[in-house]
């Protein structure tokens, strides 16, 4: 098998796909009481007798909003986001056993080739989640309403009124800037982990400790930098524009230190 055979037909990201797309939806669907509203009894004694129609449909009014569909969509996933962004990555490990095990006489530089590798998994990680983001909120965009003239600090940089006339536009934008950093950065990371260890699950888990452990350190001193998992919550915070980018700082320092021994490692070994 090639390289682009690994990047670009391997069946791990189209799963991914679907599989992150299932997950918000799922979320959604039990998060925001979609679920209730359509399966609940509306014979029930405690309920006003009316029209179960329009009973209905005066529940799901009150759910069918842009800051309901982000935030239940969200609500069952954000504590394995940081697994979900980096689906592409998964391939990375493939690529790099099949290149070292069978063409290590052909790179002329192990630097330069895990470099532009890691590059291409960390963007794709980052168009891979915002693509599925703006799929997903496309499609619920068209049912939903806003229902707020303001989400909190990340539309410090907008004028006044620009949620109140563009929450589609807040919303791609914030997954092609915020959602795409934090893919693009833990992608990076994950990348630089599959280097030091053998097993691919090792990494995924080593990934998984350094952003709980980072956000919990975060919480204790009161750091609000380095909690990754809030860029994925950017729609509800009280962080101005600019202050939501600060987790990709440290997470970008510690994958460059991954990977300068990472490099040294893999040098060592093809010795």
């Amino acid at each position: 098998m090639t390289i682009p055979k690994f990047r670009f037909k391997n069946k791990i990201i189209f799963s991914g796909f679907i599989l992150l797309f299932s997950l918000l939806l799922i979320s959604w669907i039990f998060a925001s009481n979609f679920f209730e509203i359509m399966t609940m009894d509306y014979n029930a004694p405690d309920l006003v007798q009316g029209n179960h129609w329009d009973m209905r449909m005066e529940f799901l009014k009150v759910i069918l909003t842009w800051e309901n569909l982000v935030d239940s969509s969200m609500y069952h996933l954000i504590n394995f986001m940081p697994i979900f962004a980096v689906i592409p990555t998964l391939v990375f490990f493939d690529e790099k056993n099949y290149l070292f095990s069978f063409s290590k006489n052909k790179l002329k530089s192990i630097k330069s080739y895990l470099c532009s590798s890691i590059l291409f998994y960390s963007l794709l990680c980052g168009f891979f989640t915002s693509i599925v983001f703006t799929l997903f909120y496309s499609l619920g965009g068209v049912f939903v309403y806003r229902s707020l003239e303001n989400i909190g600090g990340f539309l410090a940089i907008f004028s006044k009124d620009f949620y109140v006339n563009h929450p589609y536009l807040v919303f791609l934008i914030m997954i092609w800037t915020v959602f795409f950093s934090a893919s693009f950065v833990l992608g990076f990371l994950l990348c630089t982990l599959m280097i030091l260890f053998n097993k691919r699950y090792q990494a995924i888990i080593a990934l998984l400790t350094i952003t709980f452990s980072f956000s919990v350190i975060d919480s204790i001193l009161g750091l609000n930098f380095l909690n990754i998992y809030q860029m994925f919550l950017a729609f509800n915070t009280i962080k101005q524009t600019l202050f939501i980018f600060l987790p990709v700082v440290p997470f970008f320092i510690l994958a460059l230190v991954f990977y300068l021994i990472g490099c040294k490692k893999v040098e060592e070994g093809l010795a």
